[in-house]
């Protein structure tokens, strides 16, 4: 019998071995193998399972997280789009077959704190679109929910689809597959009905248009939605005013789902008056600032524009401050103004004169003063 401290010891000491000598093992672990044999295990509609082998040793899977990244694009799209980190080589997702699709997955190894240690190359697969020329798909796919469980949908024949084409539309919600047997024309466009009690409000529907004619194949529409964003919504019923004002109503048949789901729209008008649109005073405040800014703004442009112009066009002087005389007394006549007599004063002017020389005087010569004119 082994004594009870051997075992205590065995205990204690072998995960410290084991942990060490794993330890040591990723450390020697330069490539983590990418994940092989991606297969496709199950296709319901658009609904695809894939499962892969991951290739990794147990002694990687007993010590280690791992998780396994999976992405998707479409063949008409450039950019992956992450989608889950599985805990399960196996995944199970919904796409629009139509459009072809590539998938990718890869190893990562995660330490105690989740922090990734290793990860490997991914291995990408493509799922390509069903048989058929895209030209024959049908096109413009719309449905519309009614009475919280009916369901119309309504689509295009495809552009190069032949007249003869034969349509059926498969639906698919909680793992059963089933076909629209309601066939209609509505405006040109194919379409069909769905019984009532058919339909999970609560539940995304997948649908697939599947079309045949004896010339050509035609390709299969895959697609997915939530039916209540594209439901149309009856009235309350029995609707009923209180004496003290109070209104009181029922939820129309069929929607026994939870009342605070719903926003209402209540509409008063007073019989003995048209009716009024009242206005929101909070936007009315707004609007007036705006308007008080707008009407300061273009004055202060108004007035900066007026000093501008002062600036560059100077005022040209009035002549009539110069020349009293020519407006006053003359109207403006400048050429009556010319010909005017202008005063001039007289001022005495010395001209001289030669006298000959005789003996009865001394002196050379003598100035003789006359008066004459000389303008101011």
């Amino acid at each position: 019998m082994v004594p009870p401290i051997t075992c205590f010891a065995i205990s204690f000491v072998l995960p410290i071995l084991l942990s060490d000598g794993y330890m040591d093992f990723l450390a020697n672990l330069t490539d983590l193998n990418p994940p092989t044999n991606l297969t496709i295990v199950d296709r319901q509609l658009g609904e695809v399972t894939i499962s892969w082998n991951d290739g990794l040793s147990e002694i990687i899977k007993q010590h280690s997280c791992i998780r396994y990244p999976f992405e998707y694009k479409y063949f008409d799209s450039h950019t992956w789009q992450e989608d889950s980190r599985l805990l399960q080589p196996e995944y199970m997702k919904r796409f629009e077959l139509h459009r072809g699709v590539y998938i990718r997955v890869k190893n990562v190894l995660l330490d105690e704190h989740k922090r990734t240690i290793k990860e490997s190359n991914w291995t990408v697969m493509d799922i390509q679109p069903p048989p058929g020329d895209q030209e024959t798909l049908a096109f413009n796919f719309s449905c519309v929910l009614y009475n919280h469980s009916t369901m119309n949908c309504t689509w295009n024949s495809g552009r190069q689809a032949a007249n003869d084409t034969q349509y059926k539309m498969y639906y698919r919600q909680n793992d059963v597959t089933l076909q629209c047997t309601h066939y209609m024309d509505v405006g040109g466009k194919k379409g069909c009905h769905i019984d009532p009690g058919t339909v999970d409000v609560e539940e995304n529907i997948l649908i697939c248009v599947n079309g045949s004619n004896s010339s050509r194949t035609i390709q299969q529409y895959y697609t997915e939605f939530d039916p209540q964003e594209y439901e149309v919504y009856n009235p309350p019923v029995n609707l009923e005013v209180l004496p003290n004002l109070t209104v009181k109503w029922d939820m129309p048949p069929a929607y026994d789902i939870n009342i605070h789901c719903f926003a209402f729209e209540l509409n008063v008008t007073d019989l003995d008056q048209e009716p009024v649109q009242s206005f929101n005073v909070y936007w009315m405040l707004i609007i007036l600032a705006v308007l008080v800014m707008v009407v300061g703004l273009i004055v202060m442009l108004a007035f900066k524009s007026y000093s501008m112009l002062e600036l560059v066009l100077k005022p040209i002087p009035c002549p009539q401050k110069k020349f009293k005389s020519l407006f006053d007394e003359y109207n403006g006549d400048f050429q009556n103004w010319m010909n005017c007599q202008v005063p001039v004063s007289k001022v005495d002017e010395c001209l001289p004169v030669v006298i000959e020389e005789s003996p009865q005087t001394e002196e050379l010569g003598s100035f003789h003063c006359r008066q004459s004119m000389h303008l101011p």
